[in-house]
């Protein structure tokens, strides 16, 4: 079933590619008419750690998107995505307020470019990412033998006091794995779907190739069964 699934939306990939490949005259003349540079960094300030987040060992991440005006200086910061933290999101605002750039440039004259997206990352060492306390450990432990002998009576509990406890990047993996794992057993798999793709972006560098190829043929299967078929190319361009 994964195979079909996965053969049908390659195809619509590669019909897609084909009419794009119609067109292809009309982007050459296109090329000709208009030229068009996009804004490159030129100054990127790093973000100050908050405090508090490094006193309680929180590592975590945040996506934004601004606009990179005419003169080059950053403006509308948007937060798109976080791993929760408003201390990590205030001060990657803070940064990238200060951001400076060649602005983009449209037939020789500099414009203004919308939707510029990043990810800042707070990390506390490169030791430390995929580190987890010895509270956590013992927590996550008894929550993955559970789920495996199928006794979830009070697991719920289990995993507030696991949450609580996901501070730096390998805790919050390991704490959005064993949700997904959870939500399969009880066939839950709306939650299953999110916790895996949290999983993932979590585990960045962290999770190993065949288990990170294992996590996206499954969120694929998922995606199809809830007719999300633009999640569903997307993550087929990345199972292959």
């Amino acid at each position: 079933m994964h195979n079909i699934s996965l053969i049908l939306v390659l195809a619509m990939l590669s019909a897609g590619q084909t009419a794009n490949a119609s067109d292809g005259a009309t982007d050459a003349t296109a090329k000709h008419l208009t030229t068009i540079t996009v804004a490159t960094p030129i100054e990127r300030k790093e973000p100050k750690y908050p405090k508090r987040e490094a006193r309680n060992r929180r590592e975590g991440w945040v996506q934004l998107s601004f606009v990179v005006e005419k003169d080059g200086s950053v403006s509308s910061p948007i937060i798109e995505n976080s791993s929760g933290s408003r201390s990590f999101e205030k001060a990657a605002k803070r940064a990238v307020k200060q951001w400076k750039y060649e602005p983009a440039v449209e037939n020789g004259e500099p414009i203004q470019q919308c939707l510029t997206t990043v990810q800042l990352d707070f990390r506390l060492s490169k030791g430390g990412v995929d580190s987890v306390s010895s509270r956590f450990n013992s927590i996550y432990q008894d929550v993955t033998k559970k789920i495996q002998a199928k006794d979830v009576e009070n697991i719920d509990k289990q995993f507030i006091a696991l949450k609580k406890q996901s501070n730096v990047t390998g805790e919050r993996m390991r704490y959005a794995l064993a949700r997904g794992h959870y939500a399969g057993l009880i066939e839950n798999h709306k939650l299953q779907r999110k916790s895996y793709s949290r999983a993932l972006h979590e585990g960045k560098g962290l999770l190993k190739d065949d288990y990170k190829l294992s996590l996206l043929k499954q969120i694929h299967y998922l995606d199809l069964e809830f007719n999300d078929l633009t999640s569903a190319i997307d993550t087929a361009q990345k199972i292959i």
